[in-house]
């Protein structure tokens, strides 16, 4: 007989103190996802993951990844398995650039 333990997953809804709003513009986007972002915002480069249900209200978020001054690195099954186990309508990403540079 094979004993191998599996994992048990769970769903469980985590607190926060960040109020959930209705976002309908890149513009309420950007001012919402900035509190999530420190003093740090002009030095490291960050991956947020912003969740949202079908009313397009804010129901969750993830700090993906922080890198150094010049990338960071973003594991998408990370992305998948937040959106999928907070059972989003749809996700929003989150990246800044300290430099001011936006080429690749």
């Amino acid at each position: 007989m094979n004993n191998k333990t599996i994992k048990e997953f769970t769903l469980a809804k985590g607190k926060t103190t960040f109020e959930q709003v209705q976002l309908s513009s890149s513009v309420d986007v950007q001012k919402y996802i900035r509190q999530f972002y420190h003093e740090d915002i002009g030095i490291y480069e960050s991956f947020f993951l912003l969740l949202l249900n079908r009313a397009n209200k804010t129901i969750g978020y993830a700090k993906i990844s922080q890198g150094g001054t010049i990338g960071t690195v973003v594991d998408i099954k990370l992305v998948a398995k937040y959106a999928l186990e907070g059972l989003a309508q749809s996700a929003i990403i989150c990246h800044n650039h300290p430099s001011g540079n936006i080429q690749p």
